[in-house]
């Protein structure tokens, strides 16, 4: 018999199709494999912030409830932590709590999609946004960074990330200058 061709991974289903699209092949990957973290994660972006989607087992779920799926099938799904602190935020919930009953905070969440993803600029970002001038977070590989060092990571990881150069020129006191990852001043 021949061969039943690839199936293409939701990621890159993600990349090639709009929200509706993305929807429904996320829903189908679901169908054919219900412990696909990453569709469940890539599911949550197709979605407004106060909408549910039922699944074809006839789950009903929110976009907190599919990333905490996801992460229950992926605990390294670097996505699927940064997804969930945005909907964390969105809920104005100030924890979350994990099918493997850790109870996690926004900055927890963001910490751990750094964790697994080390070239996150988003999630760089965002963790920064969490912390107060002269605060700091330890990072899984040891590093130890301030607001302005996780804004200047961002950019070493994507310098187009807007929303990093945004922050870190906020981050800065008048006539500070941090220099960038490539050596640029700003």
């Amino acid at each position: 018999a021949p061969a039943a061709p690839p199936q293409a991974s939701p990621y890159h289903v993600a990349q090639a199709s709009g929200a509706g699209g993305k929807r429904q092949q996320c829903l189908a990957a679901l169908q054919v494999n219900p412990r696909d973290a990453l569709a469940y994660s890539i599911l949550t972006t197709t979605m407004t912030q106060h909408e549910t989607i039922t699944l074809s087992d006839g789950r009903v779920m929110n976009n907190e409830q599919l990333c905490i799926e996801a992460l229950r099938h992926n605990r390294d799904l670097a996505a699927a932590y940064f997804n969930l602190s945005c909907a964390l935020t969105l809920s104005g919930k100030k924890t979350v709590t994990l099918s493997d009953r850790r109870v996690l905070t926004q900055q927890q969440l963001l910490w751990e999609a750094v964790r697994c993803d080390r070239n996150f600029s988003l999630a760089y970002n965002n963790l920064g946004k969490t912390l107060n001038v002269g605060e700091t977070v330890k990072l899984s590989d040891g590093r130890v960074m301030n607001q302005q060092q996780l804004f200047i990571e961002a950019l070493r990881c994507d310098s187009d990330n807007a929303d990093a150069y945004t922050n870190l020129g906020t981050s800065l006191s008048e006539r500070e200058m941090a220099r960038l990852s490539d050596g640029r001043v700003m």
